[in-house]
């Protein structure tokens, strides 16, 4: 615990590394004790699950464009997220 305490302000700078902007300020941690933690109900979370979205031909043309794979596959998901919430 300690340790994660100490380590907090460079996990902090690290995530603020990869943000447009710094947005996190304080990284606390909480000890649980697995008997604490087991006592309280668990409820049974159950998945969500979307239909994937046929992409229109413009879509799938603009996204074949994209010379990096990572990002294209990336893109997509985003896209397809994008669709999801329209």
């Amino acid at each position: 615990m300690q340790e994660l305490n100490l380590l907090s302000e460079l996990i902090k700078d690290k995530i603020n590394k990869t943000l447009d902007t710094p947005r996190i300020e304080l990284i606390r941690f909480k000890y649980v004790s697995e008997h604490a933690a087991g006592s309280q109900k668990k409820e049974a979370i159950t998945p969500v699950t979307y239909k994937q979205k046929i992409l229109t031909a413009k879509e799938e043309q603009a996204l074949c464009d994209i010379k990096d794979p990572e990002l294209s596959k990336a893109l997509q998901g985003f896209l397809q997220t994008c669709h999801r919430f329209s």
